[in-house]
């Protein structure tokens, strides 16, 4: 047999994980840390320009508790196996490397790399994101030690570029309450900010969520995270920090950043499909009546989007699903089915609208993102930004950007 390189294992999943199959643990069990109270898990896929900068600001953390991290590499056809292998061998004692000989994907490697966790508590850092606060983690956990039932905790960013140069940053005046609760309702409205790389929750309630029949269970859909946050918007309490905590990466291969129409529709759909997955199983407190209401306004947006792109299957499939809910078909509803066979330049009208027309809107005070969101909320008005005041938004600093790389020469730091 051939013997296997000293500090790697190779394991069967279980618990819960055989689907995900053999994988590799490349681990140092003699000089890992022992109890960590906090599993740091990153996902990486072809994050090489920014990998190095992810995982300094983890091990950077100034914390009186141990932690670990444990990264998910999920086959890279660029260097990033190499980087975080290299990284794993100087720091034996503090990160673990999952690795598998072929792509499982995003749910996959996220799931088994959250199921990996040994702490306390789980954090999430991806692996083109970036912990720019040193003492983020010892901010966060003082909350769940002092509140046993405290299931999650975010908090505020900086939008980055590729580059590391700060785009935008969540700006806060000091006043006013530090922790702000919410709820499932909030969730499903969008009354939050949903930062991942904000993130701390209790591992346990993430266990529970990933291994039982739940909307974890649907891997469908192109987030993994929204309904992880449903699950444990259900188990136990939320709460968002008034703080800026680390560093959200805007690159051009985001999810979220692509300029293809069609791809922003996928997106859309998904993001809106989630969240009407949830109230089928977790219906709002207004009850029935509420609950129908937020179906019909999602697929009533569903329905636009799909014009926009010329999806007509889309637009007349969600009109049977606006029929069969019992909502109102109106002369939106007639117009989308209208627009969406016809022929038209969609990309060019797609920067447009984002770059003109939008912006346009915003000055006259006809913001089409927060009106959407009054009609969601059921005319209650919600700022598209989170539950704070206008003065403590969004900074914006285009006139005087500073790169935020960091010290990312490679794991041989002094």
């Amino acid at each position: 047999m051939k013997k296997r390189p000293q500090g790697v294992q190779m394991r069967q999943a279980d618990n819960g994980e055989g689907s995900l199959g053999l994988y590799t643990e490349v681990v140092d069990p003699d000089r890992l840390v022992h109890d960590p109270l906090v599993s740091v898990v990153m996902i990486t896929y072809n994050h090489e320009p920014y990998i190095t900068q992810a995982i300094e600001g983890v091990l950077s953390q100034e914390t009186d508790f141990p932690i670990e991290l444990i990264i998910g590499e999920d086959c890279s056809t660029d260097r990033t196996r190499e980087i975080v292998l290299d990284y794993q061998r100087h720091y034996p004692e503090t990160i673990r490397v999952l690795l598998s000989r072929q792509n499982v994907g995003m749910h996959a490697n996220g799931r088994r790399t959250m199921l990996a966790a040994r702490g306390e508590y789980i954090s999430f850092c991806e692996g083109d994101d970036w912990w720019h606060r040193r003492d983020k983690l010892q901010i966060q956990i003082p909350f769940f030690q002092a509140d046993n039932s405290l299931a999650y905790l975010s908090g505020g960013i900086q939008s980055i570029s590729a580059e590391g140069e700060v785009i935008i940053s969540e700006k806060y005046d000091g006043c006013g309450q530090r922790l702000i609760p919410f709820e499932y309702q909030d969730l499903i409205l969008l009354a939050v900010p949903l930062r991942t790389c904000t993130v701390v929750a209790r591992a346990d309630a993430v266990r529970r969520a990933l291994l039982g029949d739940t909307l974890c269970s649907d891997h469908s859909q192109l987030f993994g995270d929204l309904p992880l946050w449903m699950e444990l918007s259900q188990v136990g309490k939320m709460a968002y920090l008034r703080e800026n905590l680390a560093s959200f990466r805007q690159s051009p291969n985001s999810m979220t950043r692509r300029s293809d129409p069609l791809y922003g529709h996928r997106v859309l759909m998904s993001f809106i499909e989630v969240r009407y997955r949830a109230l089928e199983r977790y219906p709002l407190p207004g009850g029935a009546s509420q609950t129908a209401s937020v179906k019909a306004t999602f697929i009533r947006r569903i329905m636009v989007s799909a014009a926009w792109v010329g999806d007509s299957l889309e637009v007349k499939n969600q009109l049977k699903r606006l029929r069969a809910l019992g909502g109102k078909v109106g002369w939106r509803e007639i117009a989308c089915a209208v627009v969406a066979p016809i022929p038209l330049p969609r990309r060019a009208l797609t920067v447009a609208w984002r770059r003109a027309i939008c912006p346009l809107l915003e000055r006259i005070g006809l913001d089409p993102r927060k009106s959407l969101r009054a009609e969601v909320s059921g005319g209650v008005p919600i700022d598209p930004r989170g539950p704070w005041s206008p003065d403590e938004t969004l900074e914006v600093r285009p006139s005087a950007r500073r790169t935020l790389r960091g010290d990312c020469a490679g794991p041989a730091r002094p």
